[in-house]
């Protein structure tokens, strides 16, 4: 007889989870450009990656805080004139 964890590849390797995470479409990409120039604010990162749209930016950031990859820090931005 079978043991479950054999014949369900997601518990029998137990580095799927890893996989999944760094190898999906923009990880490296932004992991590599936080690493390169460190902090950075959100357009920045946008000018470093041009082919990667504001909202799959966003998604990939949030989804790597969740992983526990990052930490992100929301600014709060005055606008000028001092409103």
């Amino acid at each position: 007889m079978r043991d479950a964890t054999r014949s369900t590849p997601e518990l029998a390797c137990p580095i799927a989870p890893v996989v999944d995470i760094v190898f999906s479409r923009w990880t490296t990409p932004i992991l590599w450009a936080l690493h390169e120039f460190g902090r950075q604010r959100f357009v920045e990162l946008e000018r470093r990656l041009p082919s990667i749209t504001p909202k799959v930016l966003t998604q990939r950031l949030r989804q790597l805080e969740r992983d526990g990859l990052l930490t992100g820090r929301t600014t709060r931005r005055s606008r000028p004139g001092g409103v």
